[in-house]
């Protein structure tokens, strides 16, 4: 029998360091661009880690359009409202973490190494690619951001 109305869990694209609280903990690559839709999924991948979810935050308005990371990695333009990193912090009752999000319109092979390097993010040298722009400004974004974690 067919259930009708019932969804196929996917997996959550999703990237987190093994030591949190460097200013950017890992990134999450939503597949739509209503984010909301996806939180229960992205709650209950990190829940084993950060405990129980207290509270989540996010640095964008609704209506905001998501930066392309190719123009947050080459600052063309201004680095404010909707031109800036969208960041998501996730506050457990164990530890927090605050993520990039990349657009859901990334290209897969862009998202992909943007999820690898935002988990290595706390461990990172000078920056090595464009990548790594990307995350830098993601950093400088999160000490912006008033949203405290705890880790």
């Amino acid at each position: 029998m067919t259930q009708v109305g019932r969804r196929t869990p996917r997996a959550v694209r999703l990237t987190l360091a093994t030591n949190l609280g460097s200013g950017i903990d890992g990134a999450w690559w939503p597949r739509g661009s209503a984010v909301a839709g996806e939180l229960v999924e992205l709650v209950s991948a990190l829940e084993p880690r950060l405990g129980t979810i207290a509270d989540i935050a996010i640095n964008w308005r609704a209506g905001e359009g998501a930066a392309a990371l190719h123009a947050i990695a080459t600052g063309e333009g201004p680095v404010t409202g909707s031109r800036r990193p969208r960041l998501i912090s996730l506050m457990g009752k164990i530890c927090s973490a605050r993520l990039l999000v990349v657009p859901s319109t990334t290209s897969k092979e862009i998202a992909v190494l943007v999820l690898a390097r935002s988990a290595r993010a706390a461990t990172a040298a000078a920056p090595t690619c464009w990548a790594d722009d990307v995350i830098s400004a993601a950093h400088t974004e999160s000490l912006r951001w008033p949203i405290h974690s705890k880790t």
